[in-house]
């Protein structure tokens, strides 16, 4: 299938992370650290030198997309508290 389009393309790379947030940039979600919603730019460092721009359309959708992938990482940093805090080593004394 020969993919002319941007959305054609971003619709066959849903699946790794990949979406369209304006008419010439498809972004990597997982590379996302933060959404300024007035501005409505997402950037990829804390510095924010690297970004890309949010639609008023997409907006809603990346508001929602943020706080889950933000729910998501506390939740396994609860699960590695939890593994770290019930672990208990077990000494072995030979004779």
């Amino acid at each position: 299938m020969l993919v002319t389009l941007l959305e054609d393309c971003s619709e066959h790379l849903f699946h790794l992370g990949l979406r369209d947030f304006d008419k010439s940039n498809v972004v990597n979600v997982y590379k996302v650290k933060e959404y300024d919603e007035e501005l409505k730019n997402v950037y990829f460092d804390d510095k924010r030198s690297s970004f890309a721009a949010v639609t008023t359309i997409h907006h809603k959708y990346v508001k929602l997309m943020m706080d889950g992938l933000k729910a998501r990482k506390r939740l396994h940093q609860m699960q590695q508290n939890k593994i770290a805090c019930n672990y208990k080593p077990r000494i072995c004394i030979i004779k």
